[in-house]
């Protein structure tokens, strides 16, 4: 009588654990898909950020009594801009994963997001 109780228990159980699976699938799908939706306006806002951070450095130059320069790409001299911005901080960061064992290196936010979207598709198929 015991064994069948503990044996109804384990299947009870084992049951609730499928049921929990299932709902959790379904809401990782639809998280998923949201997402999805989503990428578009996360691009636009990566290119606003990127651009919002260009013209603050620009402000920055032009209120300290000197014209801020059109953007260039990255040399040794801005690796050691004494301004710490988004682009400079991603370039380290760059850097460093590449230094490291097995990490990839993306490059910029817009990479970062497609990267993440790109993986997400490889893991639903």
């Amino acid at each position: 009588m015991t064994g069948l109780f503990i044996d109804m228990m384990i299947m009870a159980l084992l049951l609730g654990a499928i049921g929990f699976g299932l709902v959790l699938e379904r809401r990782v799908r639809r998280l998923m898909q949201v997402l999805q939706e989503l990428q578009p306006a996360v691009d636009q806002f990566a290119q606003a950020v990127d651009r919002t951070e260009e013209t603050v450095v620009a402000l920055r130059g032009r209120t300290s009594g000197r014209e801020a320069p059109a953007p260039q790409p990255e040399t040794a001299a801005t690796r050691l801009s004494p301004l710490p911005t988004m682009r400079n901080l991603r370039n380290q960061a760059a850097r460093a994963m590449q230094a490291g064992t097995g990490v990839a290196a993306v490059e910029g936010k817009a990479d970062m997001v497609r990267s993440f979207f790109e993986t997400a598709q490889r893991r639903q198929s």
